[in-house]
């Protein structure tokens, strides 16, 4: 008997952004869950740190030189053959809810879709995307015709990475809502009872812009992972106080650089330094 595939991906999050890693800021229960009764890796490495490269990379089984989606806004070659469709090939109902990215779709561009072998797709590259095949903009203008006019009446898509309209509704309209109510209704009644089903879920959180679920109102940072100290490292900071940084504006540095540069052949290295994570 071939087995059932729910595929559940969410977007930009770290692996010490779950609770089933170690992290007692953030809440993740249903996928500490998933990890406690099933599989946890440890060792396990996208192929990229961009968005539509890492996706065709794990749509494809391929490395990114190999497959040609090298960055976002380019597009996966049509002959690249998905897993999707070798399982459709195989007899299963594959379905699409939410996010693909395998092509260019900024500014409100529908994304051309791949020969992906899913039966049901209900394509929506984010939730403010301004496409008109975006399938998340649909429910919410039936389900909650109120909050979709108010939400597009400020505009679709976004300059930046600053919350819009879309980004803010309370939880039963919100994008992820959307995601996690059309995959039950995928499984309990859109699927074919007589075959096997492979459902990919993909849901946009936590990819920013963040925002508070329920009335609203924006958060700079969710509501759950406030930072803990009043002044969060940034990356240039972290350079800032490095030890290799700290020590070149030692004197004992300054006095070294001073000494190779009238032609003494000795030169001073930084002590050595633990990283500990």
């Amino acid at each position: 008997m071939r087995p059932n595939i729910l595929f559940i991906c969410t977007d930009q999050q770290r692996y010490d952004a779950l609770g089933c890693y170690g992290n007692g800021q953030i809440r993740t229960p249903a996928i500490d869950g998933l990890a406690r009764e099933g599989v946890l890796f440890e060792r396990c490495y996208v192929q990229n740190p961009v968005c539509a490269p890492s996706r065709a990379s794990l749509l494809t089984g391929r490395y990114p030189h190999a497959h040609g989606l090298w960055a976002n806004g380019v597009a996966l070659p049509p002959h690249e053959r998905l897993f999707t469709r070798a399982l459709a090939d195989d007899g299963y109902d594959c379905g699409l809810i939410g996010k693909m990215h395998l092509a260019a779709c900024f500014r409100g561009r529908t994304e051309p879709r791949q020969d992906d072998g899913f039966r049901s797709f209900e394509w929506a590259h984010d939730p403010t995307h301004g496409s008109p095949e975006n399938a998340y903009h649909r429910w919410l203008e039936e389900r909650h015709p109120a909050l979709y006019a108010a939400a597009a009446a400020g505009g679709f898509g976004r300059q930046g990475h600053d919350p819009v309209g879309f980004d803010t509704l309370p939880t039963e309209a919100h994008y992820s809502r959307w995601v996690g109510e059309r995959a039950i209704d995928f499984l309990r009644r859109g699927r074919d009872p007589d075959r096997p089903f492979f459902l990919m879920a993909n849901f946009y959180d936590p990819h920013h812009p963040s925002s508070r679920r329920g009335n609203g109102s924006i958060a700079t940072t969710p509501p759950r992972c406030r930072a803990r100290s009043a002044a969060p490292t940034t990356w240039r900071t972290a350079r800032r106080s490095s030890p290799r940084r700290r020590a070149r504006a030692t004197p004992a540095w300054r006095a070294a650089s001073a000494s190779t540069t009238r032609g003494n052949s000795r030169r001073w290295s930084p002590p050595t330094t633990r990283w500990s994570r």
